[in-house]
């Protein structure tokens, strides 16, 4: 995706990216799973979310890693890896974004109707089947993406081509776009307004306030900040590698043809991939480091930990 000298500082930046995010995400993955308090449905998403984080990191790690191999191994199985890496990709995507998505909607029904949500909330009922049909559905989604990628035994990338014209990937990557970014980002943000909208109308109303906890009421908020921020940031960095696709299939180019003819351009959809990764990092570091629940779990492990340690070299200096 770039020329040598780029590679050269690329290369090892997203390497180490990749490297962070398996670890972040293992680690989140691990508090989460073995938590006795973390059983709200958000959870269930917040698992999927690191999960396709997790998958995606160990993916761009094998592959950027890969690209320092031999050329005749690449040669070989370039074209298998690039197609099954993009469509793990793609699939990846989905999960997290529409796991972002059902969080939105399930923090609504949680503040819209915090007495009975337990009773009412679909989401709330089959979080863990909602999460399967999820991974289902993306990895369906990503299968058709499959003949539109190649590897490039020229440039060495993995490189969109078109088999089949440049109709069937402009209605792939137009409906992915749609799909995967567009219609969720609508769905989360009208979500996130109602919920600041209600958060603030219950807040400022003094009848409200015996009706819900002021813990609880505060919980909400924090709750609903830290999705909102964590949404806002994957949307951000997420869509422009996903639009940049789109764009070259509607010109029915390719980046090995902008290494050539406009190097800036196809620089920049490096940069855009590189981007999206970062989410790979900064996911776990947000819950981890901003979801109370969470966070109490880390410092609880924490102090095990300490306690161990302690106790170990108590019991050394007594002999």
């Amino acid at each position: 995706m770039a020329t040598i000298d780029e590679a050269i500082i690329i290369n090892p930046l997203q390497r180490s990216v990749s490297a962070l995010g398996i670890i972040g995400n293992f680690a989140l993955l691990c508090i989460i799973l073995y938590s006795k308090k973390l059983k709200d449905p958000s959870y269930v998403f917040v698992t999927s979310i690191a999960s396709s984080d997790l998958i995606t990191s160990i993916q761009v790690l094998i592959i950027f890693t890969s690209v320092n191999t031999s050329s005749v191994f690449l040669d070989t199985v370039g074209n298998a890896i690039c197609k099954i890496a993009y469509c793990i990709f793609f699939a990846s995507y989905s999960a997290s974004t529409l796991s972002l998505t059902l969080i939105s909607i399930y923090r609504l029904n949680v503040v819209s109707n915090p007495h009975r949500f337990k009773q009412t909330s679909y989401i709330y009922k089959y979080s863990r089947k909602l999460a399967v049909l999820i991974w289902i559905w993306s990895i369906l989604f990503s299968i058709p993406l499959y003949p539109v990628m190649r590897y490039s035994n020229a440039t060495k990338i993995c490189d969109i081509h078109y088999p089949f014209g440049n109709i069937y990937a402009n209605v792939y990557f137009g409906c992915s776009l749609l799909i995967n970014s567009i219609l969720p980002g609508v769905i989360m943000i009208v979500c996130y307004i109602c919920i600041a909208s209600r958060l603030n109308f219950r807040t400022n109303s003094p009848g409200n306030h015996a009706n819900v906890k002021p813990a609880t009421l505060s919980r909400s908020k924090e709750l609903a900040k830290l999705f909102a921020i964590i949404t806002a940031i994957y949307m951000i960095l997420s869509w422009p590698f996903m639009m940049s696709l789109l764009i070259l299939s509607i010109a029915e180019d390719t980046q090995s043809n902008l290494i050539d003819k406009n190097h800036g351009i196809e620089f920049a959809i490096t940069i855009t991939f590189f981007a999206s990764n970062i989410l790979y990092v900064l996911n776990p570091i947000m819950f981890m480091a901003f979801d109370k629940n969470i966070n109490t779990d880390i410092k609880n492990f924490a102090t095990w930990i300490r306690k161990k340690v302690d106790t170990k070299d108590t019991n050394i200096n007594v002999f």
